[in-house]
């Protein structure tokens, strides 16, 4: 684990022989988004705290290798009967690229911590966010309800990037290079790369969230 690129597309290997790999534990930042989480100087935060079986709100389970876990979802039972199968499955691009949907965070599964981050969730949170806790992500997400409130009546995603308030939600959320990579599952969507922390911090709001949907599995 550990290896930025390890969740990245390869056109020559197909989604299911990589999914299984050691995971890895950095999202892929695009330099735009890392330039733009800053945490506000003058915000302090209260801890993230530790509790057992639990990552902030919600119920982890540890992964088959007796370190890593995953983030359980609404379909985390599916999800884990899918991951562990030896029954061999089959991934499906789609033609003519990715499709861009939105959906319920509570409907990604896979989302895979280590064990450092379940034992001290300050560490997870502060990767990418400079003075980053689980609120100052919650701060950014909360504004997901009004940039889709202005997108939606026309205006556009490079203006409201543009927009002090809003800019980071725009950018983190929005902007199509930066969704969330995922694969569609049946009923729930596998994380695949980008955004473990954007999605957790939705989730923990109720937010629905743009992602790409680069494929299918079955």
């Amino acid at each position: 684990g550990g290896d930025t690129n390890a969740g990245e597309q390869n056109d020559n290997e197909p989604y299911i022989a990589r999914r299984n790999d050691d995971m890895p534990y950095e999202d892929a930042f695009s330099a735009d988004e890392t330039a733009q989480t800053e945490a506000p100087s003058d915000v302090s935060y209260p801890p993230d705290e530790y509790v057992e079986g639990h990552f902030g709100s919600f119920e982890v389970d540890q992964h088959a290798n007796g370190s890593d876990y995953f983030v359980k979802g609404d379909h985390y039972e599916d999800f884990k009967a899918d991951y562990y199968s030896d029954t061999p499955k089959t991934y499906r691009s789609y033609e003519g690229g990715a499709v861009y949907d939105t959906v319920s965070p509570s409907l990604i599964e896979g989302i895979h911590l280590g064990e450092g981050d379940v034992e001290n969730p300050g560490i997870f949170w502060s990767q990418h966010l400079k003075g980053g806790t689980g609120a100052s992500f919650r701060e950014i997400a909360q504004n997901i309800p009004e940039v889709r409130r202005q997108l939606d009546g026309g205006a556009a995603l490079e203006d409201v990037r543009a927009d002090p308030k809003l800019g980071q939600c725009a950018s983190l959320y929005f902007a199509p290079e930066n969704m969330p990579q995922v694969v569609k599952c049946g009923d729930y969507y596998e994380f695949d790369v980008n955004g473990r922390h954007r999605i957790l911090a939705a989730r923990e709001l109720g937010y629905d969230i743009p992602v790409k949907i680069i494929g299918e599995r079955s």
